[in-house]
């Protein structure tokens, strides 16, 4: 369980930084739109991941 949480909170941040620099940098003006409108949820997610990975590293 531990190494699943880690591993959903370590995927979300690297999907976040991968989407934010499509945002801004892709040469597609619709990827860019894209990657924009993914972030609210991929923050999201990582949110609950970490609240996941809380509770799954409090217990013993």
């Amino acid at each position: 369980d531990k190494a699943y949480a880690d591993k959903m909170v370590d995927g979300h941040e690297k999907m976040i930084k991968k989407m934010e620099k499509a945002s801004e940098k892709a040469a597609d003006a619709d990827i860019r739109m894209w990657a924009a409108n993914m972030l609210p949820t991929l923050r999201t997610h990582l949110e609950h991941a970490k609240m996941t990975k809380e509770k799954v590293d409090a217990v013993k």
